[in-house]
C-alpha cells in the first residue's frame, strides 16, 4: 500500500503471494485540532471466471479467417453480366471456415453461389452511390470468431445506351429495392450516408487487434500558447503522432470557454484557422463587450476545457494479411474529457481600435520585410542614413521599453510601443523559425511562457535565453567564437608566419577594444534583459538549456563587474592625456564632450541605467507602483546630469535628449493615474489618449530631427558638387600675379562647405571626427593641397574648444613656417626674384618667435592639446592669409573666423 501526499492518492496492489482473504484498514487523518478515523475493507480474490474464459478463448482461437488480399472496388456497367471470385482465404488457426454474403440491396441484380458474385445490372440501377455487399467469414472452432468484409460495387450507365429508364421499370425497381431491404433486416443504413463515390473500408480497432495489428496508443494535450488583444487564443496539440489529424477534424463543440474571474461566465468563440503541419488551430473568442476584459489592472482568466474524449486514429483500412503482418500499425491519439487549460487574457481592444491596430502591425510586417531585404544594400552604399536610423531608435528605446510595466493601459499605447521595440531588438536572421529545433529537444515545454503578459505582448514570450534573443544569440556566438580563434592565434602562431602575424594584428585591432565595447554597448539591453528573465526557468533538460542559462548566470554577475572595469579604464585614461582616451577609446566616448567628468562616463552612466531598468522591470513585475517610483526616479536623475553635466557637444543634442527625458517622465507620471491609487478608475479613456499623445510627440520630434539632419547633409553635399563644379574653372592661377591674396582666400572661403574632403569621403567638421582622422594620417589626405592655388579652410570655431584656440594662437607662428614654404613658391611662381626676396626676409623671423619667448609661453597648455600636436606631427594645416604689403616679422592668424 503506497500514499501519494502530491496527488493525495492511495494505492493498493496485491501481488502473487498476497493472502485471499478480507484485510480491515484504519486510516488516520491528524490535524493540530482534531483526528479523524476511517475504516474500510480491502478483500484480495483471484480473477472473475470471465476474464479467465476470454482469455482461454482468446488462446484457443487466435483470429478469424481473412482475406489474402484486399477486396477491390466493383466497377460495372448497365446491361453487362459479368462475375466476381474472392481471393484465397485463409486463418491463423488453420480452421475450416465458412463464407457468407449479405447481398443487401444489391440482390437486385447480383447473386452469391460458392465464391463467386454473379452480376447482371440493367440502367435502372445506375447511382453515383455504391452497393454495399456484405461478406463475412466464419471459422468453426470451439470458439468461432468472424470477420466482415465490405464489397462496394458500382454501375455505371453503359455508353452507348442513351435511352433512359422507362417509368414502369423504375416503379417495380424501387418496390423491389423495399422488398429487398425487408429481407436483410441485419443490413446497415451505410448506402443510405454514402454521398461519396470514394468510399474506403475501415476496421474496428477490435477488429484490428483480433487481427494481429501492433496498437499504438499515445495520450495528447492541448496548451494555449498566447493570447492577444484581439481576443485570439493560439493553441496547440500535443502528442506523440497524429496531431495534424486531430487539429484536422476539431470543432467549437469539442471545448467550451469561460472566464473564471467573471463568475465563470462561458463566452462562445469560434475557429478561425488551423495549420495541420504544425499541430496549431487559433479560436476567436466573442466577448459581448471586449473592454471589459483585463479592465482595472485586474487580469481576467479563461479557462479551455475539452467537453468530451477526442480520438483519432490511422491504419484501420483493410489490408492483405498474413498471419501477423509487422506493418499492420494502428495509431490512436486520445485527449481525455475534461482537460483545462488556463491563460491570463491582456485588455481586449474595441473593434474601431483593434481595426486600427491591425493596419498597424500590417504596415509593420512591411516595413520589417522591406528593412530585411535591403538592409544589406543600405548597409553597403547609404551606411550613414542607417546610422542615423539606429541612433533614433536607441533614442527611442528608453521610452517603449515602459511598455512592459505591469499596468493594462486602455488604447493602442502598449501595441504601438511593443511594435517599436520589435524594430529595435529585430530579428534579422529569422531565428525563431530554426534556432529552437537546434537546442531543445522539447519545444513545448510547460514551464516555457512569459513572465507575464506584458512581456509577452512585447516579444518575450519565453524563459529561454536562446528564445528571446534570437539573432542577438548568433552574434554573441560569432563575437566569442573570434575571440576564442583570436587567443589561439596567439597561442600557437603568433611569430610563426606574417600571414598569421596579419590576421593576429587585423583582429586585435577589431576587437580589442573598439570591437568589444561597441558590441556590449549596443547589445547589452537584450542580453540583459533575456538572462535575468531565464533565471526564473533553471533547467537543464537540453543542451539549449545548460547554454541558455551559463549565459544567464554570466551576463548577471559580469554586468557590475564590467561598469566597474571600464569606469577605472576611462578613469586612468583620462588622467594620462586626451589623446589616448579619444585614441583607445574612441568606440566608448564616441561624440561625447570628454572636457567633462560626466561626459567622459556618460555611456558607463547609460548602461548602468540599463541595468538598473531591467532589474526593476523583471524583479518588481508584479508591483507596478514601485516600478513606476524608481523608474521616474532614474529619469530625474538622468536628466539633471544631463543639463549640468553637457555630454554632448551639440546644444541641439543636449536639448532633444532632455526632451526625451520630460517625456519619460510625463508618462511615467500618467502611468501613475492608471494604477490602484486611482481607485475610481476614472478617466482612463482620456489617460490613455494621453500617454498616446506623449509617445507620438516623442517619435515625431525624433524622427523630425532625424529627418532633418539627413536633408542638411543632402544639401550640403549637393552644394559642395555645384561648388567644386565652379571652381574647376578657376583651379589655379598660374598666369597673373596675386595683388591681394587675403582677398581672394576670403572669397573662396565663403564658398567652401561646412564639410571635408579626405579622398573623396566627406565628414562633417565637428571635433571628435577631426580628432579621429588625426589619429590616422595615412588613412587620409592632408588638407592642404600643394597643386591647388588655395586649400581647404577650416572654420575653427565649428570645431575646436576654447582651450585649443588659446593655443592654437600660440603657436601659429611655428604652423606657418612648416606649413607655408611650398605655398609660398607658388605665389611666387612668375615673380621669383621679390617673392624669394619675400619668403627669405620673413622665414628668420618665424624661426626666431618660434625659438624664443613667443613659443615658451604657458607651454604646459601645449600638451593638453591633442588637435596642435596632430596638426603639427602630421603637417595638416590652413592656408595663410598675407597682408598687401608683407613686412618683416609681420603676419596675420592663420584659423579663419
Amino acid at each position: 500500500m503506497i500514499y501519494d501526499p502530491v496527488l493525495n492518492k492511495l494505492s493498493i496492489s496485491p501481488i502473487s503471494t498476497t493472502d485471499l482473504k478480507t484485510f480491515l484498514m484504519e486510516i488516520k487523518m491528524i490535524t493540530n485540532y482534531f483526528t479523524v478515523t476511517v475504516n474500510f475493507e480491502v478483500t484480495v480474490d483471484v480473477v472473475s471466471t470471465t476474464a479467465i474464459q476470454t482469455v482461454s478463448a482468446s488462446l484457443q482461437n487466435l483470429a478469424p479467417p481473412m482475406f489474402d488480399e484486399d477486396l477491390p472496388d466493383i466497377q460495372l456497367s448497365a446491361t453487362q453480366k459479368s462475375s466476381f471470385s474472392l481471393p484465397s482465404i485463409s486463418d491463423a488457426d488453420h480452421d475450416e471456415f465458412q463464407v457468407t454474403a449479405n447481398l443487401g440491396e444489391a440482390a437486385i441484380f447480383a447473386t452469391f453461389e460458392g465464391t463467386a458474385f454473379n452480376f447482371l445490372p440493367l440502367p435502372a440501377h445506375v447511382r453515383a452511390s455504391p452497393y454495399i455487399i456484405k461478406v463475412k467469414l466464419t471459422d468453426k472452432n470451439t470458439f468461432p470468431r468472424s470477420l466482415t468484409y465490405p464489397l462496394f460495387v458500382y454501375i455505371k450507365a453503359q455508353e452507348a445506351t442513351t435511352t433512359p429508364s422507362p417509368p414502369s421499370q423504375l416503379s417495380s425497381t424501387n418496390t423491389t429495392q423495399n422488398s429487398s431491404s425487408s429481407q436483410n433486416p441485419a443490413t446497415t443504413n451505410s448506402t443510405a450516408n454514402t454521398t461519396k463515390t470514394e468510399v474506403k473500408p475501415v476496421r474496428s480497432i477490435s477488429e484490428a487487434a483480433a487481427q494481429g495489428a501492433q496498437i499504438k496508443n499515445a495520450k495528447g494535450s492541448i496548451r494555449i500558447m498566447k493570447a492577444n488583444q484581439y481576443g485570439e487564443l493560439k493553441i496547440v496539440i500535443r502528442g506523440d503522432f497524429l496531431t495534424d489529424s486531430m487539429v484536422s477534424q476539431i470543432s467549437e463543440q469539442d471545448f467550451t470557454a469561460t472566464l473564471q474571474t467573471q463568475g465563470k461566465q462561458t463566452v462562445p468563440f469560434k475557429i478561425k484557422s488551423r495549420d495541420p503541419s504544425a499541430g496549431t488551430f487559433v479560436i476567436e473568442l466573442l466577448f459581448a463587450n471586449p473592454m471589459n476584459i483585463s479592465a482595472n489592472n485586474d487580469v481576467d482568466t479563461l479557462d479551455l476545457r475539452t467537453a468530451k474524449e477526442l480520438v483519432v486514429t490511422s491504419g484501420l483500412r483493410r489490408r492483405r494479411l498474413q498471419s501477423k503482418n509487422p506493418n499492420d500499425v494502428i495509431k490512436i491519439l486520445t485527449i481525455p474529457s475534461g482537460q483545462v487549460q488556463r491563460k491570463n487574457l491582456p485588455q481586449q481592444l474595441s473593434k474601431d481600435n483593434a481595426g486600427t491596430a491591425q493596419a498597424i502591425e500590417k504596415g509593420a510586417e512591411m516595413t520589417s520585410y522591406i528593412f530585411l531585404s535591403g538592409s544589406l544594400i543600405i548597409n553597403i552604399f547609404m551606411s550613414m542614413f542607417m546610422n542615423f536610423i539606429w541612433d533614433l531608435l536607441n533614442d527611442l528605446s528608453f521610452m517603449m521599453i515602459l511598455s512592459f510595466i505591469s499596468i493594462s493601459v486602455p488604447g493602442l499605447v502598449q501595441m504601438i510601443q511593443s511594435t517599436f521595440l520589435s524594430f529595435i531588438y529585430m530579428d534579422l536572421l529569422q531565428t525563431d523559425k530554426w534556432l529552437p529545433r537546434l537546442f531543445f529537444s522539447n519545444q513545448n515545454d510547460d514551464d516555457d511562457e512569459a513572465l507575464n503578459q506584458f512581456f509577452e505582448i512585447n516579444g518575450f514570450s519565453s524563459k529561454r535565453l536562446i528564445n528571446n534573443l534570437g539573432s542577438t544569440f548568433v552574434f554573441l556566438m560569432i563575437f566569442l567564437s573570434l575571440h576564442i580563434f583570436l587567443l589561439l592565434m596567439r597561442c600557437f602562431f603568433e611569430g610563426c608566419t606574417k600571414c598569421g602575424d596579419r590576421i593576429i594584428k587585423k583582429l586585435s585591432e577589431k576587437l580589442y577594444w573598439g570591437g568589444s565595447i561597441r558590441f556590449i554597448t549596443q547589445q547589452y539591453t537584450p542580453l540583459a534583459l533575456s538572462g535575468a528573465i531565464n533565471l526564473y526557468m533553471i533547467k537543464y533538460d537540453s543542451a539549449g538549456d545548460v547554454i541558455s542559462i551559463v549565459l544567464s548566470i554570466g551576463i548577471v554577475a559580469i554586468s557590475p563587474l564590467l561598469i566597474t572595469l571600464l569606469s577605472v579604464i576611462l578613469w586612468r585614461a583620462r588622467r594620462k592625456q586626451e589623446a589616448s582616451l579619444t585614441k583607445d577609446y574612441g568606440c566608448l566616448v564616441e561624440d561625447l564632450n570628454t572636457k567633462g567628468l560626466i561626459g567622459t562616463f556618460w555611456n558607463i552612466l547609460t548602461l548602468g541605467r540599463w541595468i538598473l531598468t531591467v532589474a526593476i522591470i523583471v524583479v518588481l513585475r508584479e508591483s507596478n507602483d514601485l516600478q513606476i517610483i524608481f523608474l521616474l526616479l532614474i529619469s530625474i536623475l538622468y536628466l539633471f546630469l544631463l543639463v549640468h553635466g553637457k555630454p554632448f557637444f551639440s546644444n541641439g543634442e543636449i536639448a532633444l535628449a532632455a526632451f526625451n527625458e520630460l517625456m519619460i517622465s510625463c508618462y511615467l507620471y500618467l502611468l501613475m493615474c492608471l494604477t490602484d491609487y486611482n481607485e475610481a478608475h476614472s478617466f482612463r479613456e482620456e489617460l490613455g489618449f494621453g500617454l498616446l499623445g506623449t509617445v507620438f510627440l516623442t517619435v515625431i520630434v525624433n524622427v523630425a530631427n532625424t529627418v532633418g539632419l539627413l536633408l542638411g547633409i543632402c544639401c550640403r553635399r549637393i552644394i559642395r558638387r555645384l561648388n567644386n563644379a565652379g571652381n574647376k574653372k578657376t583651379k589655379i592661377y598660374e598666369d597673373k600675379v596675386l595683388e591681394n591674396p587675403e582677398q581672394l582666400n576670403m572669397q573662396e572661403e565663403e564658398k567652401l562647405p561646412v564639410e571635408l574632403n579626405y579622398s573623396g569621403q566627406m565628414t562633417q567638421s565637428t571635433l571628435p571626427n577631426m580628432r579621429q582622422y588625426f589619429q590616422q594620417p595615412n588613412a587620409f589626405t592632408p588638407l592642404f593641397n600643394p597643386k591647388e592655388l588655395v586649400s581647404s579652410h577650416i572654420r575653427r570655431e565649428a570645431f575646436h574648444s576654447q582651450q585649443d584656440l588659446g593655443i592654437l594662437n600660440r603657436l601659429e607662428a611655428k604652423i606657418i613656417m612648416r606649413a607655408n614654404e611650398q605655398l609660398m613658391h607658388q605665389l611666387a611662381h612668375h615673380h621669383a626674384p621679390q617673392q624669394r626676396q619675400y619668403l627669405n626676409e620673413m622665414q628668420p623671423s618665424f624661426s626666431d618667435d618660434v625659438n624664443g619667448q613667443y613659443f615658451d609661453q604657458e607651454l604646459d597648455q601645449k600638451e593638453e592639446s591633442a588637435i596642435v600636436e596632430n596638426q603639427q606631427e602630421n603637417g595638416i594645416w590652413s592656408d595663410p592669409v598675407l597682408s598687401k604689403q608683407p613686412t618683416h616679422g609681420n603676419r596675420q592668424n592663420i584659423w579663419q573666423y
